[in-house]
């Protein structure tokens, strides 16, 4: 949590605070974490009591509920040039708060958040502009003096911004007023050296070493385009019985990397755990569609049985998902065959998706969309499961999944639930994930409902924890409020615990932070009872990779849970 005025609020004027740059700075160094930004500008350390020319909540106004009720794991403060700051009388003028209350009121700050157990990073204020009148940099030198001590006497974190700022001037040239936008609030420059700062103090104080953090979250594989393949993408993964690790993606071919381009389905094997990978592709499945192949979820049925399932492409008519069976651990596949044979159309079934339930049945969730002759692609889907009882021979349709809000369904995924409910997880325009359930194992389907998941038009994907029954959601945690800099966009990538079958959620992190980054389609794979691998899109958008770059990350599950690590940052904006 980032506590203080107006330097640490966000601003129109700023495309990113420090705060809001921390966690992909962090990401870069491995270390998954994101920011409640509390800065409220003209605040003061003390009450509206105390000295109210700005008509708003101070920090002791609103400590309690704004910062303690979160228990934060750690909360940066940033607080003293409103308190110094002198409205009138010159340089013996009266500061807004007294020296002795501001050193009074950071005392109960900070010993309040230890007696919580949170971790505290002090602040230093940058200097004041030149338009300013030395007296105010000489009546806040004592407030500076003052978080100095506290950080040595509390045994806190410490960046100092006015050491910060006065170095950039020793050691370019430049005025330190070139980090300001208006001889207070730092500019975008400005925002960018704070963090940085603030980034390795964060490392600092919670013992995250580069070393540390690599053995708990490290990108094993990257899949690159390049020439003749300009998009890998939408994969899945399956452990073999010599303890191997198959991963099966969409190679696309040729020079378009667009969800209607040429694509064939390759594999990559691991012999230890998913840390490493063979360097070439595998031929799985030639491109049998008049598009492509594309969309892979693996299984490894009850019967023994590895099934594999994909999207056959033919036209923006003509999309339905295939099953074929390997009995030999993925050295051979069986023939095709349609999941969908009582209707023809374009079904959506996602990578990742297929489940089985302990009755044996096979169930798959696809989203229907039906284009007009000579029209675009429609992006409205209607939603149905099939299910299969006699592993993939047969298949039957549900009811569709009725949509009261009439908002856009696309991507449905599935998980089973312990009160054997399943649980349906809908892509929409909405602002957050939709939710639907069904009671009788897919037939039937509850009417979708809004969850609290905030999200962007972007598929999230969920799946049940073996070593400790809780379920695991990966997903774009991001909302949709007006001013929100990344609106719209899918980054962040987040991970989630739930432990009350998905109607809240903790342990939220970023996986990756790149405001530019497109993350998305993830497959969740469960290696052993520590660790999970995790495949999803990681491209860039402006570069135009958004889909093209797939990533596997490997992640210990001790990291998810905070059990190795001692930092864990939640995010609301």
């Amino acid at each position: 949590m980032a506590f203080g005025n107006s330097i640490t609020a966000t601003r129109k004027t700023v495309n990113q605070v420090f705060a809001q740059r921390l966690p992909q700075l962090l990401a870069q160094k491995g270390l998954s974490a994101t920011v409640i930004n509390a800065g409220i500008p003209g605040s003061h350390t003390g009450r509206q009591t105390d000295h109210n020319l700005f008509k708003i909540r101070h920090a002791l106004d609103r400590f309690e509920m704004d910062v303690l009720a979160h228990h934060p794991d750690l909360v940066i403060i940033g607080f003293g040039i409103n308190d110094a700051h002198i409205d009138s009388g010159g340089a013996t003028g009266p500061s807004r708060i007294p020296l002795e209350k501001y050193q009074q009121n950071l005392a109960f700050i900070i010993e309040s958040l230890q007696k919580q157990g949170s971790k505290i990073i002090l602040t230093v204020p940058n200097p004041l502009g030149k338009k300013y009148p030395d007296y105010q940099n000489e009546r806040l030198q004592s407030y500076l003096e003052t978080v100095r001590n506290y950080a040595q006497k509390y045994q806190t974190g410490l960046v100092d911004n006015n050491k910060a700022f006065r170095d950039y001037q020793t050691q370019t040239g430049v005025s330190f007023d070139s980090l300001m936008l208006d001889g207070v609030h730092p500019n975008d420059k400005g925002h960018e050296l704070i963090a940085a700062n603030m980034a390795e103090e964060i490392l600092r104080i919670t013992g995250n070493t580069p070393t540390s953090l690599s053995a708990q979250k490290k990108l094993v594989l990257q899949l690159n385009p390049g020439p003749g393949n300009p998009r890998n993408s939408e994969g899945d993964f399956v452990t073999l019985k010599d303890g191997r690790i198959l991963f099966i993606y969409s190679r696309f071919l040729g020079t378009s990397s667009s969800d209607f381009a040429a694509a064939t389905l390759v594999g990559r094997f691991s012999s230890d755990g998913g840390k490493t990978w063979t360097p070439e592709d595998t031929p799985i499945v030639k491109n049998e569609g008049n598009m492509n192949v594309m969309s892979v979820s693996l299984l490894r049925l009850q019967n023994g049985n590895i099934a594999l399932f994909y999207a056959r492409k033919n036209s923006i008519d003509d999309c339905i998902p295939m099953m074929r069976i390997s009995t030999d651990e993925a050295k051979t596949w069986s023939d095709a065959v349609p999941c969908i044979t009582d209707r023809k159309g374009y079904f959506v079934l996602n990578n990742n998706r297929v489940i089985q339930l302990k009755t044996g049945r096979l169930v798959i969730p696809v989203a229907l969309h039906e284009t007009p002759p000579g029209a675009g692609f429609n992006g409205r889907g209607r939603l149905f499961t099939y299910y299969s009882d006699d592993n993939g021979q047969n298949w039957n349709v549900s009811q569709e999944v009725a949509n009261p809000d009439a908002v856009i369904h696309q991507e449905p995924g599935l998980i089973s639930l312990k009160d054997k409910r399943l649980m349906m997880i809908i892509r929409t325009d909405a602002g957050v994930q939709y939710a639907s359930y069904s009671t009788d194992q897919g037939q039937t389907w509850s009417p979708a409902q809004p969850t609290a998941i905030v999200s962007p038009v972007s598929p999230a994907t969920i799946a049940r924890i073996p070593s400790t029954g809780d379920l695991l959601m990966v997903w774009n945690n991001n909302d949709n409020k007006d001013g929100n800099p990344i609106k719209g966009r899918r980054t962040p990538l987040n991970i989630a615990v739930s432990k009350d079958e998905g109607q809240t959620w903790q342990h939220v992190k970023n996986l990756e932070a790149d405001p530019d980054g497109w993350y998305c389609y993830t497959a969740i794979h469960f290696v052993g009872k520590k660790d999970v691998l995790l495949s999803y899109c990681a491209g860039n958008r402006p570069k135009g990779t958004g889909l093209s770059v797939t990533n596997v990350t490997r992640l210990s599950l001790d990291w998810i849970y905070n059990k190795n690590r001692r930092l864990t940052i939640d995010h609301r904006r």
